[in-house]
């Protein structure tokens, strides 16, 4: 048997899967800040998961409200808003609203274990 009848030409060798087929949460969190925001009920833990995320895509402690990614994480414009209320009561972020009908700008305080792979503030 001759192997030269048996080699694989480049459109006959598999195709290579991408090794990761989904997104994945950028952390780490606090886990006192995590348990804080479990505590608070309602879409509370979702909102707070999905401004540390965004926060620690962007290296960044202020962060604009995404609607895209609130979505993802079943947080509607009213949930978002009683979240970011009991949030803030808490003690774990901090919001402004520059005008009506603009993105609220949210400052996350105390949520990584570590700050030196942040900048402080740099909402864009």
């Amino acid at each position: 048997m001759d192997i030269s009848d048996h080699s694989l030409e480049p459109d006959d060798m598999p195709k290579s899967k991408p090794r990761y087929s989904s997104a994945f949460f950028a952390g780490p969190i606090s886990l006192d800040w995590l348990q804080k925001a479990c505590r608070l009920g309602g879409k509370s833990l979702a909102m707070g998961v999905a401004l540390v995320h965004e926060a620690k895509l962007k290296k960044c402690t202020e962060v604009r409200m995404n609607g895209k990614l609130l979505a993802g994480f079943g947080v509607t414009r009213h949930s978002g808003n009683r979240a970011l209320k009991k949030l803030e009561a808490a003690g774990l972020i901090e919001f402004t609203i520059s005008s009506p009908g603009k993105c609220k700008i949210v400052r996350l305080i105390g949520h990584l274990p570590d700050s030196r792979s942040i900048s402080k503030n740099c909402v864009p």
